[in-house]
């Protein structure tokens, strides 16, 4: 994959301003993985986890490699080869922002909401 300057600026930056209260909802998703098998994605998050230890443990929801290729000029024979992986790389992300929005939810009725009904 391509990794570029910016992207690597916005992470620091982000590392650096917002660690404390980002972090346990952070998650890396690596498009354009549509061409990898699972054993080949488990293989590229165990890379960064090499080459990139920090930005590994700042994504308390992991790093998820997704592909979700342009089946609008596939044949119905290669589109249906797709199929399954896209879903299952939609139900995924679907899992991890629903899995967020959990986390969010209950620190803000954690910090906000419940102090204010028990007093």
């Amino acid at each position: 994959g391509r990794w570029t300057d910016e992207e690597k600026n916005t992470l620091e930056h982000i590392k650096t301003n917002f660690k404390d209260e980002i972090s346990e909802i952070s998650a890396m998703v690596v498009t354009g993985c549509e061409n990898l098998d699972d054993d080949e994605r488990k293989e590229w998050i165990e890379n960064l986890e090499s080459f990139q230890p920090e930005i590994y443990s700042f994504m308390k929801k992991g790093i998820h490699c997704v592909g979700f290729p342009d089946t609008s000029t596939m044949s119905q024979k290669k589109r249906e080869v797709y199929q399954d992986d896209i879903e299952r790389d939609q139900e995924a992300l679907r899992q991890l922002v629903y899995s967020s929005n959990k986390h969010v939810e209950l620190e803000i009725a954690g910090k906000i909401f419940w102090p204010n009904v028990q007093t």
